[in-house]
């Protein structure tokens, strides 16, 4: 489980590496014609996956999550605009 807080900074537990998420913003991605997912915004999400994103964004991943886990947050981080 890796730890997060929601909007409200509530927190909140994702159960790993969601690489669901990631196919899913690719695929927007590829539909708005950009060449990168990492060029997406918050806007060209539903609400939904903006949360989810959001929530990616401010996990605490640590090193033995795994490759995949840094990957998803790096790319919500690059959507949300966070660091």
């Amino acid at each position: 489980m890796i730890s997060t807080t929601d909007e409200a900074g509530e927190a909140v537990r994702l159960p790993g590496a969601d690489l669901h998420l990631g196919f899913e913003l690719l695929r927007i991605a590829d539909e708005k014609g950009l060449e990168d997912a990492y060029l997406l915004r918050p806007d060209d999400l539903p609400d939904g996956l903006r949360r989810e994103v959001g929530l990616w964004s401010r996990a605490e991943v640590r090193e033995e999550h795994g490759t995949a886990a840094r990957a998803i947050q790096e790319l919500c981080r690059a959507i949300t605009g966070g660091s």
